[in-house]
C-alpha cells in the first residue's frame, strides 16, 4: 500500500492508494490470482506422484513453465552456477515430461498440457519454491505479455485442481534421474539444507 500526504489549508490529508492483487518480490510483482486456465497440484499419478502444472486454454501451447525459488533461480540450488547443471534433468524445479490431456474444471471440459515436474511439492528442496513463471512464447518480446509469473503460496497446496479425464500424446524422457555429476536421486554431494538457508527463508 503506498501513502500519499497533501496539505491543503493548513491540512495534512493523506490519501491511501489502492492495493493491488500482486506480492512484492526483488524480481518483480507476481500476481496472487491464478487464472483460471492455470493448475498447480502438488502431486498427480499422471506424473509419477510428482506436481505438476496444468495449461489450458491460451496458455496450453505455451513455451515453458517453471516454478522458481525466492532467490528467482530455477536451477538446483547446490549446483545452480554450472553450465552443464542449467538443464531440465538436472533441476528439481524444471519440467521432465508434457502429457496432453482432456480435463473437467468444474464441470466445463477442456483440452490441457500436464508438465510434469521433477519433485513432489512437499519435498526439501520445494521449501524454496515461492513462484512459478510461464513463458508464453521465445524469444521473450514483451516481458508484461510474454511472461506470466504466479505467487505459489503454499508448496503442498493444489491451486484451480482438475479432474484429468484422459491422457494423449507424451513429449519428454520423463523423470530419469539427477544427472550424476550435479546430484545424485538423494540429494548426496551437497549440503541441501545449508545451500537453501543461503537463499531463503524456510516455509
Amino acid at each position: 500500500m503506498v501513502s500519499r500526504f497533501a496539505r491543503v489549508s493548513g491540512l495534512l490529508l493523506v490519501t491511501l492508494s489502492v492495493v493491488l492483487p500482486q506480492a512484492a518480490h526483488a524480481f518483480g510483482p507476481c500476481t496472487r490470482s491464478f487464472p483460471d486456465n492455470v493448475s498447480y497440484i502438488p502431486e498427480l499419478n499422471e506424473c509419477g506422484g510428482k506436481a505438476a502444472i496444468i495449461l489450458s486454454g491460451n496458455l496450453k501451447n505455451a513455451f515453458s513453465v517453471v516454478v522458481r525459488a525466492c532467490d528467482n533461480g530455477d536451477r538446483d540450488p547446490c549446483y545452480k552456477n554450472a553450465d552443464s547443471c542449467g538443464t531440465n534433468a538436472s533441476s528439481p524445479f524444471k519440467v521432465q515430461q508434457t502429457i496432453q490431456a482432456t480435463i473437467n474444471r468444474e464441470g466445463k471440459v477442456s483440452s490441457a498440457t500436464i508438465h510434469c515436474l521433477k519433485e513432489k511439492g512437499n519435498s526439501s528442496v520445494y521449501r524454496m519454491v515461492r513462484r512459478m513463471t510461464i513463458k508464453r512464447v521465445n524469444p521473450v518480446r514483451n516481458t508484461s505479455k510474454d511472461v506470466l509469473k504466479i505467487c505459489l503460496s503454499s508448496r503442498i497446496r493444489a491451486f484451480n485442481p482438475v479432474t484429468i479425464v484422459s491422457t494423449g500424446a507424451v513429449s519428454g524422457v520423463g523423470n530419469t534421474g539427477y544427472n550424476a555429476a550435479c546430484r545424485t536421486q538423494k540429494y548426496l554431494g551437497c549440503d541441501l539444507d545449508a545451500a537453501l538457508n543461503r537463499t531463503c527463508p524456510m516455509n
